[in-house]
């Protein structure tokens, strides 16, 4: 798998080496101005702090150092007295920010680079003659390979690829040491911006900061970070009550969903307990339903009713209603006025089929030659009658 590889990272570095041949001391132009050359950077393994306090490794390879691509982009780069804010130089800011000028004669041996350095500003030409500002520092970009290993011997957790600079900083000591910086004449007395750098650290204010009921004195930037940290803590202690809170709320839920749950359960087994009721009474009740149907649905045949299969029971009641009483008011009656109605017209309707019935008897025996009526067959049974006793006194046959 291949290293990943952060673009593009800017870097303001310097290094710690012993003082090269090609290191000149500081001269002075007949301008006014100061040129030296000097060292600014090398290969090696550079450290760095991380966001979090702890340290990283950068390992400056030769191959990358001295790339000619590299070395050309030190050219005529502008000195600046101390990093910018920043952090680059650019066409709108240098001339706010330039206060010298790198030379093209940029080379290197087999461990650094070295420039001509001119210094033109006399802010930047007093700070070196006062030693604050004699140190060294390249800002540059870079690109990060995220890959770790050892080198000569030293370790390191990444490697600087394709380097590229923006500007050279007068600074008050180089992270280096006291190698990367501008020297005066050898009859000089070289200044320890190394030492001034750690006496100004040192020295110091100290700050009181208040912990469990007792006070501690710690350096701004160490009461920073722990105001940092226990800022972090009280956001993760209220996402942690917030955390509680919801688990909480979540709980009470459940416990609400849960007795839903069983109250729609108990709701399911006693309905599910009805229609095994009513699927065990179903098949009488059909059987019942339909002898009902065929009853009503004979009774309105022989009143004279057509009926159709999508006819409700009462509209075939109303129906046969009409039918003996083509005059009945129904609207708006209910369904006990409307059967006893039907009830009365089917009584009804039975006599007119009976008394019709007798009629059709009647009216057959008439028109069927031979067949003597009722009225007929009495009337002859009395004549008959009539005759045996008037001739009973002739019968000589002996009483039995």
């Amino acid at each position: 798998m291949a290293n990943a590889i952060s673009k593009d990272v800017q870097r303001l570095d310097w290094y710690d080496n012993a003082i090269s041949w090609e290191t000149r001391p500081a001269e002075t132009t007949p301008e006014g101005f100061l040129v030296a050359r000097v060292p600014v950077t090398s290969i090696g393994v550079f450290q760095y702090r991380n966001d979090d306090g702890t340290t990283r490794r950068e390992l400056r390879l030769p191959e990358e150092v001295f790339a000619p691509e590299s070395m050309d982009s030190l050219k005529c780069k502008p000195l600046t007295l101390n990093h910018p804010d920043v952090k680059i130089v650019t066409p709108e800011n240098i001339g706010e920010l330039q206060v010298g000028s790198v030379g093209s004669d940029v080379t290197g041996d087999s461990y650094r680079v070295y420039v001509t350095l001119s210094a033109t500003k006399q802010d930047a030409i007093s700070a070196i003659r006062a030693g604050t500002n004699r140190g060294l520092s390249c800002g540059y970009n870079c690109d990060i390979e995220w890959t770790f290993g050892t080198w000569l011997g030293m370790p390191y957790d990444c490697i600087q690829r394709n380097i590229r600079y923006n500007h050279v900083a007068l600074v008050p000591a180089g992270r280096a040491g006291d190698d990367a910086q501008i020297r005066m004449d050898s009859a000089g007395v070289l200044c320890d911006p190394l030492k001034n750098f750690n006496e100004k650290e040192n020295n110091m204010a100290l700050q009181t900061i208040h912990l469990d009921g007792a006070d501690f004195q710690a350096e701004p930037h160490v009461i920073a970070a722990l105001g940092t940290a226990q800022t972090r803590c009280d956001e993760l202690s209220k996402q942690l009550e917030k955390f509680r809170s919801d688990a909480a709320v979540a709980a009470d839920e459940k416990k609400t969903l849960e007795t839903k749950c069983s109250t729609l359960q108990g709701e399911r087994d006693t309905l599910q307990e009805r229609l095994d009721a009513m699927e065990k009474e179903m098949p009488g009740k059909i059987s019942a339903a339909v002898q009902s149907r065929l009853e009503l649905v004979g009774k309105a045949q022989k009143a004279g009713v057509e009926v159709r299969n999508d006819m409700a029971d009462q509209d075939i009641k109303k129906a046969v209603i009409l039918k003996k009483f083509p005059s009945a008011n129904l609207d708006g009656k209910d369904d006990a006025y409307v059967n006893a109605r039907f009830d009365c017209a089917c009584d009804l309707i039975d006599q007119d089929g009976e008394e019709q019935s007798r009629h059709d008897a009647a009216d057959h025996v008439a028109a069927t030659p031979g067949i003597k009526t009722a009225q007929e067959r009495l009337e002859e049974a009395k004549r008959n009658y009539n005759a045996r006793m008037d001739n009973a006194w002739q019968d000589d046959t002996p009483n039995k």
